[in-house]
């Protein structure tokens, strides 16, 4: 007897379009997960599904250094002003890491003393820096204690609250 069924080949693109289109509906609809989820995940059900066994692990490793690149460029959009005598505290960026510092960031999870540590690890004194904490005091307008920037700011703020500061070091 023969069979009429057409090739699994055949039907693979088939499927993945079903399946996408039906991820994207659910996410539509309130789904577990939104449309970018789940087109990522049809796709690298697709790849894995096609590749040998040994190259999963290469495909997992650069998916892996793929969003990293996309986070790292996502933070530098988000902190324009970490440059120069600024320094930019974000305790969220690898929240579950030891603090430390990356170019103008210091990130992971600091405190006081921490950042105090990292400034002096990298040479400098604590009068000598600018740190802009967003998330310390987020409820409050943007303002200064010290040499920190703190509060909800917009990058014109910080840019003159920073101004304001290294004219008082002058003085």
């Amino acid at each position: 007897m023969r069979n009429f069924a057409p090739k699994s080949g055949l039907l693979r693109p088939l499927a993945l379009a079903a399946l996408l289109g039906s991820s994207l509906a659910l996410a539509a609809c309130g789904g577990a997960e939104t449309g970018d989820e789940a087109a990522e995940s049809a796709v690298e059900e697709s790849i894995s599904e096609e590749m040998p066994a040994g190259d999963e692990a290469d495909v997992e490793e650069a998916v892996v250094e793929e969003d990293a690149a996309e986070e790292a460029d996502t933070a530098m959009e988000d902190e324009p002003m970490a440059a120069g005598d600024i320094f930019v505290v974000d305790r969220s960026q690898m929240a579950d890491e030891a603090c430390h510092a990356m170019d103008n960031t210091i990130m992971g999870n600091c405190s006081d003393e921490d950042i105090d540590a990292q400034i002096a690890d990298m040479g400098l004194d604590r009068s000598e820096v600018i740190l802009v904490d967003m998330q310390t005091m987020s409820d409050q307008a943007c303002h200064t204690m010290d040499n920190v920037i703190m509060g909800t700011c917009s990058e014109d703020e910080i840019s003159s609250f920073a101004a304001e500061i290294r004219a008082s070091r002058e003085n």
